[in-house]
């Protein structure tokens, strides 16, 4: 961030991503596309959508999570310790 906080994301459900694990992204990254069409069909059509994740700290063991794409489930308080929600953090870092 500007301020040098460290923010870390995830997105799910995206195609030839450019990035990896650890890299720096600003925003002029391309990070990754979006399904095609055909993509799309070959995947089935649940997958017309991301998933966002903007995380104040890495959970325990996130990069081996992140690394395989495995999820896993916390608790409300969980939630509230690692992760910002998505639409306030980003209505409170970038213009409309």
């Amino acid at each position: 961030m500007p301020d040098r906080t460290k923010v870390w994301s995830v997105y799910i459900h995206i195609m030839a991503e450019k990035v990896k694990v650890g890299h720096i992204v600003n925003t002029e990254t391309v990070i990754a596309r979006l399904m095609n069409p055909v993509e799309l069909e070959n995947f089935g059509w649940e997958y017309h959508h991301i998933h966002l994740e903007i995380m104040k700290k890495l959970p325990p063991f996130a990069s081996e999570f992140y690394e395989r794409k495995t999820f896993t489930c916390y608790t409300e308080d969980e939630v509230d310790e690692y992760f910002y929600d998505p639409v306030i953090f980003l209505r409170n870092h970038f213009e409309e």
